[in-house]
């Protein structure tokens, strides 16, 4: 959809001990202005988890964070 009108997007995939500093540090360096990050459907402590990912990144990126829910 985003293709379609324009936008450029890239995705990354990364397999990583700590993928919050991965993603800070890819944010940093491309200049990223919105990340976007999927939120899959988990059990309660893999989405304990995937929050605290989320807010890492949204405290220490400096960029916009969309979280995606379904």
């Amino acid at each position: 959809m985003a293709l379609k009108e324009g936008v450029k997007i890239n995705t990354k995939f990364a397999l990583t001990d700590l993928i919050a500093h991965w993603v800070i540090d890819y944010v940093k360096e491309y200049k990223i202005d919105l990340l976007i990050v999927d939120y899959p459907k988990l059990s309660m402590v893999e989405a304990n988890h995937h929050d605290d990912i989320i807010n890492q990144i949204h405290h220490k990126a400096h960029c916009h964070v969309l979280t995606m829910k379904s």
